[in-house]
């Protein structure tokens, strides 16, 4: 529908656009695409039921989320989909989707830091351009996305931070990272890898046991960083038991 025109003021009364799609950029069109994939992103990393401090819903879990698509008396998936980016996005102080792209230039071009509520964007995302590249693209045939190539985000990186962070230092940055921490094969002592089998981004971290020193905790059926979440009633076992199993470690490596 993006790709032709004629769809264009569907799309802008279906998602209730605040700017004519007609005057969108290559990169407006592919942040758009970037925030209607936001929920299933964020419900497969983390799979947890959040909510702002107006109670109103920020996130789905997978069963939340795959229960909606499902649900045919909402209509074809394309509009069980438009529901789901209802619920997040349209509130009374959000009158209308502003998915164009200088709406995220204007915050991440914003480098002052509020003390009392400090965001983490910017300088994840300088991270990621430099040392890391954890790009959430749609470069692989494993997935059913498409429209986030990797230039989508290294554009993001020239647009932020300056014309020099471009794809070259990008992948040197990569490759200077892997050489110093070591890779797959992590040097060093006293570190914990806890990595939960529902993160995405597990294949990226220590699974298995380098050391003694380096031991590896896989927790079965937990998500992204739900080892350091404060513990609650609806756990699995699996994930008291990784951090019992943490605890006992650290424990350990302190009384030495």
């Amino acid at each position: 529908m993006l790709k032709l025109p004629k769809y264009y003021s569907k799309l802008e009364n279906d998602f209730t656009l605040c700017k004519p799609m007609r005057l969108y950029s290559a990169m407006d069109k592919a942040f758009f695409l970037d925030r209607l994939m936001f929920p299933l992103k964020s419900a497969v990393q983390n799979n947890r039921n959040e909510k702002n401090y107006k109670g109103e819903q920020i996130s789905f879990s997978i069963d939340e989320l795959c229960d909606m698509m499902a649900n045919t008396s909402l209509g074809s998936p394309y509009y069980r989909y438009i529901r789901i980016i209802q619920l997040l996005y349209n509130h009374e102080y959000l009158r209308c989707f502003p998915a164009h792209y200088r709406k995220k230039l204007e915050v991440y071009l914003d480098s002052y830091i509020n003390h009392q509520n400090p965001a983490i964007g910017r300088q994840f995302f300088y991270q990621s351009c430099t040392e890391f590249g954890f790009f959430q693209t749609t470069d692989s045939k494993n997935q059913p996305f498409t429209g986030l190539p990797l230039s989508y985000f290294v554009q993001q990186c020239s647009d932020f931070f300056g014309p020099e962070f471009n794809y070259d230092s990008l992948n040197t940055g990569v490759m200077s990272t892997n050489a110093y921490y070591g890779g797959f094969n992590v040097t060093g002592s006293k570190i914990i890898f806890p990595n939960g089998s529902f993160d995405p981004w597990h294949p990226l971290g220590i699974t298995k046991d380098i050391s003694k020193d380096l031991p590896a905790v896989f927790i079965k059926g937990s998500v992204h960083c739900a080892d350091t979440f404060e513990q609650k009633d609806i756990d699995s076992a699996e994930l008291i038991h990784a951090r019992e199993k943490i605890f006992r470690i650290l424990r350990k490596w302190l009384k030495k």
